[in-house]
């Protein structure tokens, strides 16, 4: 166990981690291909203004994660899910039902900032991990058929949320790095709480951390990082051109307008 253990990119947390990179990769690569033939029919071309929206938010995420042996790949499912998913290796998944309730780039910017943080900092890889040793503690012997209910609710379910607030905290600083306002990522789970109609389940029953509670931590993390103001420091070009462009559009509307 001890020999298995490894430091978490950006947050140096020790987590134990027994699968090599290319056999992840490997698993990330197959299970890629099942997705697109499960999607075959609704997948969007990439001349789709929505599939080009993401590659371009996709490649300008992936460009800061100073990850090279990523292989990243972005597509876009039309299916009224409000979700999106990373595999191993970069390949990314984007749901139209969840495009459908982002306002602009820059909240798309923090769901790809977010499963690219899954993809870097390998969580993939520790869930597996953390499956392979439970079976090869059944495989020595050990009866734990009667733990299996206690080890999801103490230790998988946990780990799942922990991981997910691990990718919120990383990919805020994707966001900076990359020039994107990271309070567009509590903005994306506010949005996304309120198109659930504000309801949910127990948190400790769950793989995810709820809505409210990731708009807090990210709010929290904002403010105690100081990101706002690395944000204006960093890209204050990228700003003006922004608002330039929201100018801009604002005109055009009035002109519209009978």
């Amino acid at each position: 166990y001890v020999y298995n253990l490894d430091a978490a990119p950006y947050t140096g947390r020790l987590r134990f981690i027994c699968i090599t990179k290319e056999w992840e990769t490997a698993l990330g690569v197959s299970a890629a291909e099942s997705e697109r033939k499960k999607w075959k029919k609704r997948i969007l071309p990439p001349d789709d203004p929505r599939s080009q929206a993401l590659v371009r938010v996709g490649r300008r995420v992936a460009a800061v994660t100073g990850e090279t042996g990523l292989d990243w790949e972005f597509t876009v499912v039309d299916a009224p899910v409000a979700n999106a998913f990373v595999l191993p290796g970069g390949k990314v998944f984007v749901f139209t039902g969840l495009l459908k309730i982002l306002p602009n780039e820059e909240t798309l910017a923090a769901v790809v900032a977010h499963e690219a943080a899954h993809a870097t900092q390998r969580h993939m890889a520790e869930k597996v991990s953390l499956r392979l040793l439970f079976f090869a503690l059944v495989f020595y012997g050990w009866d734990l058929s009667s733990l299996s209910p206690w080890w999801n609710l103490a230790l998988t379910l946990p780990n799942s949320r922990a991981l997910e607030e691990e990718a919120d905290i990383v990919g805020l600083e994707f966001m900076c790095d990359a020039c994107y306002d990271p309070r567009n990522a509590p903005l994306l789970f506010a949005r996304m709480h309120s198109a659930a109609g504000g309801s949910a389940g127990p948190e400790w029953l769950s793989t995810h951390p709820s809505h409210t509670h990731r708009v807090h931590t990210l709010r929290r993390v904002i403010d105690e990082r100081q990101l706002v103001q690395r944000y204006e420091s960093k890209c204050g070009e990228e700003i003006r051109r922004l608002r330039k462009a929201k100018a801009a559009l604002e005109a055009r509307k009035k002109r519209a307008t009978p």
